[in-house]
């Protein structure tokens, strides 16, 4: 028995699951060109050279992001405060912190 392949209907070309599967089809080519081309860039010499400085800036990244986020003493610390009912910050100090002056971190 004989299978005669799929011949397209020339009325359903241009219908929406039609265009559909094409765009889907050049997709699929199109990722297939980029690996070539990836593999093609990969294969060639280059080369890269990392400065001192950006070195030591990836040091400090490092530690900042090995640092802990919150200081759990001063957080207890503050909620108590909270919780009691004496935790009191001056208007003043706020207005100075928002314009710059003090972090309001201590050191």
């Amino acid at each position: 028995m004989d299978i005669d392949p799929i011949q397209p209907n020339p009325q359903s070309i241009g219908s929406p699951d039609a265009v559909r599967a094409q765009k889907a089809v050049e997709r699929v080519e199109s990722v297939g060109r980029l690996s070539q081309s990836t593999e093609v860039a990969s294969a060639s010499s280059d080369k890269v050279e990392i400065s001192e400085r950006s070195r030591e800036l990836s040091r400090a990244l490092d530690e900042v992001n090995r640092a802990p986020d919150v200081r759990g003493e001063r957080v207890a610390e503050l909620k108590a405060k909270i919780e009691a009912g004496t935790y009191n910050v001056s208007a003043e100090d706020v207005a100075q912190s928002l314009l710059g002056g003090d972090t309001g971190v201590e050191q």
